[in-house]
């Protein structure tokens, strides 16, 4: 839905703005939603892995691995569609590698947002 305040912007100066806010836009909802996503899920988790930490089951470092490699393909796949939607529906620029450097950036945003809400939780 956010992609139709945006829709087929131009390329005036006024939809240059747009797309820069657009961008910002994006980049912000990506963070947020992986923030606030992770952040109520580890809660959740929280009290098992000090329960099975203090058992001495396993540390903190396998299971932050073990977290990140199972969760890699599903924070990588949703900027993917996301931005798949989005970026050619707002008008930017159509060539294969803008677009794919927009999608590397919504995911390291992503993988960044997670690393920080795990630290913070």
């Amino acid at each position: 839905m956010m992609f139709l305040v945006f829709w087929n912007l131009g390329t005036d100066i006024e939809s240059i703005n747009g797309k820069s806010g657009f961008l910002f836009f994006i980049g912000i909802n990506t963070v947020m939603s992986t923030l606030f996503s992770v952040l109520l899920t580890f809660l959740m988790e929280r009290p098992v892995f000090l329960r099975e930490y203090a058992s001495k089951m396993y540390g903190v470092t396998p299971y932050f691995l073990s977290k990140s490699v199972v969760e890699t393909p599903f924070q990588a796949g949703m900027p993917f569609l996301l931005s798949l939607i989005t970026y050619f529906a707002v008008g930017l620029t159509v060539h294969a590698g803008k677009f794919f450097l927009f999608v590397v950036i919504l995911i390291m945003n992503v993988f960044c947002a997670t690393s920080f809400a795990l630290f913070v939780g």
